[in-house]
C-alpha cells in the first residue's frame, strides 16, 4: 500500500465509524467541558513540552528535534479515533477534540514549529498558517463521519448491525495501515543506521589521521630544534662547537713489527702520512 492510499483508508474508516454514533452523542460529548479543557492542555501545552525535554534529554540531533516536536503539534486524527473506538472509549468526545485541535492547529502549529526551529537549529523562520492541514483534518475526519452519522440517520437497523463487522474491518485496516507504514520505512530506516555506522568509522579514521598529525608535527618540531641539531652533530659527527671545551684522545703508537721470514712489514699508509709530517716540522724547525 502506497502512501497515496493513506487518505482513502483514513476515509473509509471514518465513514464507518460515522455508522455507530449519532447525533446526541455529540451533544452529550458538548456538555463535557472538563474532559475537553484538560484534553486540550494536554495536547496544546503538556505533549509539546514532554517532547521538548525528551529532545533535551537524549541530546537529539536538530533535525530530529524539531521533527519531534511538529508531531507533537500536529492533532490527533484518524489513528486517535480508532484506537478509540476498538478499546471502547468516548468517540464522540474524540472528534470533538479533534476538530477543536484541527481548528488550533492552524495557530499553534507554525508557532511551536517556528518555536522548535529557533530553539534547535538557532535560526527562526516564518511558517504560514497552516490551512491545508486543518481542510486535511476535515476532509478526511469529519466529513465522512458525518456521513456516516447521516446514513445511520436514515438506515438505522443497517447501522445497527454493522457495528460489530465495522470494529473488525476498522482492526485490520489499521493493522494493514501499521504494517504498510514499516514496510515503507524498512529500507529508509535501515540506509540511516548504516550511514551512522558510516559516519562512525569516518569519525574514528579522522581522529586516527588526527593523532598522526600531531605525532608528525611533534617530530617536525623536534627535528628543527637547535638543540636536536646540536645533539646529532656532536654524536654522530664529533663536531666540537666555539663555546664548548673539546678533547681529542689519540691512541698510542704501537711497535713496529719485526719482520718474519720471508714477510715484509707493510706500515699504514696513516702512518706513513703522520711520520712525514713529524719529519717536515721537524726540516723546518730553526
Amino acid at each position: 500500500m502506497g502512501n497515496q492510499y493513506f487518505p482513502l483508508a483514513a476515509a473509509v474508516i471514518m465513514l464507518a465509524l460515522g455508522l455507530t454514533l449519532t447525533m446526541a452523542d455529540f451533544k452529550r460529548a458538548a456538555t463535557l467541558r472538563r474532559p475537553l479543557a484538560v484534553a486540550l492542555v494536554c495536547q496544546s501545552l503538556v505533549l509539546p513540552t514532554l517532547c521538548l525535554l525528551i529532545a533535551e534529554a537524549f541530546h537529539l540531533e536538530p533535525h530530529l528535534a524539531v521533527g519531534l516536536m511538529l508531531m507533537a503539534a500536529t492533532p490527533g486524527g484518524t489513528m486517535a479515533n480508532i484506537l478509540s473506538h476498538l478499546f471502547n472509549g468516548d468517540l464522540a468526545l474524540n472528534l470533538t477534540l479533534s476538530a477543536i485541535n484541527a481548528a488550533l492547529s492552524v495557530f499553534a502549529l507554525p508557532a511551536i514549529l517556528a518555536a522548535s526551529m529557533t530553539w534547535f537549529l538557532g535560526e527562526g523562520r516564518f511558517i504560514p498558517l497552516q490551512l491545508d492541514k486543518f481542510a486535511m483534518v476535515f476532509a478526511l475526519v469529519l466529513i465522512p463521519t458525518a456521513i456516516g452519522i447521516a446514513i445511520r440517520h436514515r438506515f438505522a437497523a443497517l447501522a445497527r448491525r454493522l457495528q460489530r463487522p465495522v470494529k473488525i474491518v476498522a482492526a485490520a485496516v489499521l493493522i494493514v495501515v501499521v504494517c504498510a507504514i514499516a514496510l515503507s520505512l524498512a529500507y529508509p530506516v535501515r540506509e540511516y543506521i548504516a550511514q551512522l555506522h558510516q559516519i562512525e568509522q569516518l569519525r574514528t579514521q579522522q581522529e586516527a589521521i588526527a593523532a598522526q598529525l600531531r605525532q608528525l608535527k611533534a617530530q617536525r618540531d623536534e627535528l628543527g630544534s637547535k638543540a636536536y641539531i646540536e645533539q646529532q652533530a656532536q654524536g654522530r659527527l664529533q663536531m666540537c662547537f666555539p663555546s664548548q671545551t673539546c678533547y681529542a684522545i689519540i691512541p698510542g703508537t704501537r711497535p713496529a713489527a719485526k719482520a718474519t721470514a720471508g714477510h715484509k712489514v707493510v706500515t699504514p699508509w696513516y702512518a706513513r702520512l703522520w711520520t712525514s709530517v713529524g719529519e717536515a716540522n721537524k726540516a723546518s724547525a730553526p
